[in-house]
């Protein structure tokens, strides 16, 4: 439905919502068959690379190259991979338009080293690097960039506030 209205962000919700549900389930007692598993797969990558979640978006392209019979599907992504690792690599800021969801909280996967905000239109209760080998508090600071140590392994960014504040996250190379 949200996908018929064009409301990406809503489908992206959807899509999560029901991998999240079937991730897991055994094959023999899914719930989709395993084409409309890939399709399911196939547009998350889709929409999360839409929305500047690059990280994300390649983590979500390792899942399906799990998936039994996902090789078709695997060649029709490479290019969207290739875009998505160019990017990356790219001297260009990535900007993340975001606003905190109504659970008060927005997640966001980093795919380089150093992030700052931008744009933010009120006040973030806190925000947190969560790596896989160590996680800090910050206090916020429009125009500030943090840059993370390799050491910490990937990182996600946890902000909390008030439901329905904008800001856009921006990711840049340190240097």
């Amino acid at each position: 439905m949200a996908k018929r209205q064009g409301q990406k962000k809503r489908e992206l919700r959807s899509l999560n919502q029901t991998l999240s549900s079937v991730h897991g389930q055994s094959r023999e007692f899914s719930t989709f068959d395993d084409a409309f598993f890939r399709y399911l797969h196939e547009r998350n990558f889709k929409l999360i690379a839409f929305f500047a979640q690059y990280a994300e978006a390649l983590s979500t392209f390792e899942d399906i190259r799990k998936l039994p019979n996902s090789e078709a599907l695997q060649n029709t992504l490479l290019s969207y991979v290739e875009s998505v690792n160019s990017i990356i690599s790219s001297e260009n800021k990535i900007i993340v338009k975001a606003s905190i969801a109504k659970r008060g909280h927005h997640f966001h996967q980093l795919s380089r080293n150093a992030f700052g905000f931008l744009n933010v239109q009120d006040q973030f209760d806190t925000v947190e690097v969560r790596c896989e080998a160590k996680r800090e508090k910050y206090t916020v600071a429009e125009a500030h960039t943090w840059i993370i140590s390799p050491p910490w392994g990937q990182c996600r960014v946890f902000v909390s506030g008030e439901p329905g504040i904008t800001f856009d996250l921006v990711e840049v190379h340190s240097a």
